[in-house]
């Protein structure tokens, strides 16, 4: 068998390029060929990894930051991506007792990418965005409940398509709460990535990069039609389906 790589992003002692984003049939797929994926995916959709820091989504989102820019905060959010796809990994077999377990986990996972760059204590976001239809702050717990219950209920299920796990936790954190004061996408991918682990799954290609993937975003204010929010969001699973390739 190919030799297996050694270390993490941007250390490739060994081309993958027949074996990455494979499913191994009957072989837990190792943690190197899954960093690898999630490097590319990082780097195809993070502007945080390429030294861009963006706090223009809401007038308090620069209060809840570091104040880290530039090259520091590029480097911190590959290392801080790579340890959590590491804990992810390693957690993969774990059962949770509740959708409190399950969300302390996730927001174990989102205080890891934001080591560094967000302050301690404002994990969680604080303000509406003036740009995009995240739900309301008003109503971002109930939102959370919800989503970590209906997330829970598909972990729960043996019968799950592991896809759409993936897809139901990157739509719910990112597009529809956006929970987190920062690193909504990383965390988002992050949880994706831990669902499809789970199941032995190859990790998604994001084929079109952002705005292919914000496109999918909604367009209206999350939380306020939960008709229109399960449009959304299946409009966006159409899309996530498209981005696995064979």
């Amino acid at each position: 068998m190919t030799e297996v790589l050694e270390g993490g992003f941007g250390d490739k002692k060994t081309a993958f390029d027949s074996l990455s984003s494979v499913e191994f049939a009957g072989n837990k797929i190792p943690v190197e060929i899954y960093l690898q994926d999630a490097e590319r995916n990082l780097l195809a959709m993070s502007r945080t990894a390429r030294g861009v820091v963006d706090t223009s989504a809401s007038a308090k989102k620069a209060e809840s930051m570091t104040g880290v820019s530039g090259e520091a905060a590029a480097d911190l959010a590959k290392q801080n991506f790579e340890t959590a796809i590491r804990e992810a990994y390693n957690n993969k077999e774990r059962e949770f007792e509740s959708p409190e377990d399950l969300r302390k986990f996730i927001e174990s996972l989102a205080a890891t990418v934001n080591s560094g760059i967000v302050k301690e204590g404002n994990l969680i976001r604080s303000s509406d965005s003036e740009k995009y239809p995240y739900v309301r702050i008003a109503n971002l717990e109930n939102y959370m409940n919800k989503f970590y219950q209906g997330l829970y209920e598909r972990v729960q299920n043996p019968a799950a398509d592991p896809i759409e796990l993936a897809a139901f936790a990157e739509f719910g954190i990112d597009f529809g709460g956006h929970f987190f004061a920062d690193g909504c996408g990383k965390t988002a991918k992050v949880v994706s990535s831990f669902m499809l682990m789970r199941h032995n799954h190859k990790l998604p290609e994001y084929k079109g990069g952002r705005s292919a993937y914000y496109a999918n975003q909604l367009q209206q204010i999350a939380g306020e039609d939960e008709a229109a929010d399960e449009a959304g969001y299946q409009k966006f699973l159409e899309y996530y389906k498209g981005l696995f390739w064979e």
